[in-house]
């Protein structure tokens, strides 16, 4: 008699559908969503991402996606499709990398859709705030988006054979990361840069390592030195190097240890399955699970430290968990 799991994945499939179409129906705008439909009604798009990017923040990728879709709000079922689409997109981003990354290293198995169901549910869990980040009109445009635009381009790194539309993926998603997310290029550079200087030859600096750092970087750039970056800083409180450090390392310390509950722990939790998915397809003599873990959290933590430290030096100590 064999036991299969695929009934329990089609209920959990279900579940998720359920869950996730509801809270996308019930949804509504919030917070500076509202600034944004009061504008819509006298400016255009070109006006309110102008306003953004010199006036606020220049974060030009995202403050495109918000100026262009916000007039598609007068249509009943704009937020909920807007959602369910976006729900989609991040399904089928985990998908596509998994997919890759299975053929990069040449494992056998199936199910893949299930298991990024599954990798799915644990970010939803592990995600500080969801209602900001996976249901917020104005959050997710930022923090979603740029999400699902990091796995997609983590997709093509495992890529072998590339072909013109893995490019223009990583160029899409290169100029969307770095256009709208300044903490997450800075982690994604680095990321980078370490796989350049450690990994394997196959793997090393290639076009699409040289294309990624370098829009990126560019991005980057481009937001923190744009002239609503810079209003911004004025308003917000300096700080010294020495403040600067010591309110980055609270924040980091407040998030290890007063939000272990939201993120690592339903992490681990969730993760016992791969664990022991690993230990049965691997050498036991040779796999060393406290080391890893050990590695795993001091890698955890340097992220954290570079979350905070970026959002720190423009902000103070006005930053947002975000």
């Amino acid at each position: 008699m064999t036991f299969s799991l695929r009934p329990y994945f089609y209920i959990q499939t279900l579940f998720w559908l359920f869950f996730f179409v509801s809270i996308a129906y019930f949804n509504r705008f919030a917070a500076d969503d509202f600034y944004f439909l009061s504008e819509i009604k006298t400016k255009n798009s070109f006006d309110i991402f102008h306003n953004l990017q010199f006036g606020w923040h220049g974060r030009f990728s995202s403050n495109f996606l918000l100026a262009y879709l916000i007039p598609l709000n007068h249509y009943s079922y704009f937020l909920l499709s807007y959602n369910l689409v976006s729900f989609g997109l991040l399904l089928l981003a985990i998908f596509r990398l998994l997919k890759n990354a299975v053929h990069y290293f040449s494992v056998e198995t199936k199910n893949l859709f299930f298991y990024a169901l599954i990798l799915m549910s644990i970010l939803f869990f592990c995600t500080l705030s969801p209602n900001d980040s996976w249901f917020w009109f104005t959050g997710s445009v930022v923090y979603f988006y740029s999400t699902i635009a990091l796995l997609l381009l983590l997709s093509v790194f495992f890529k072998k054979e590339k072909n013109s539309w893995d490019y223009l993926l990583l160029i899409v998603s290169s100029i969307l990361i770095g256009g709208s997310n300044e903490t997450m290029t800075i982690i994604v550079v680095l990321f980078l840069i370490g796989i350049v200087l450690k990994e394997k030859p196959t793997f090393r600096a290639s076009l699409p390592f040289i294309i990624a750092i370098t829009l990126l970087s560019i991005g980057f750039l481009i937001i923190y030195f744009s002239e609503g970056t810079k209003l911004r800083d004025n308003i917000t409180p300096d700080l010294s190097w020495q403040n600067i450090i010591l309110y980055t390392g609270y924040a980091t310390v407040k998030t290890l240890f007063f939000q272990f509950h939201k993120t690592f722990l339903p992490a681990l939790f969730l993760g016992i399955p791969f664990l022991f998915s690993t230990i049965i397809k691997t050498n036991k003599n040779n796999f060393q699970p406290i080391k890893e873990l050990l590695y795993a959290c001091i890698i955890i933590g340097i992220v954290v430290f570079i979350n905070h430290l970026i959002a720190v030096i423009p902000l103070g100590a006005l930053s947002p968990e975000r």
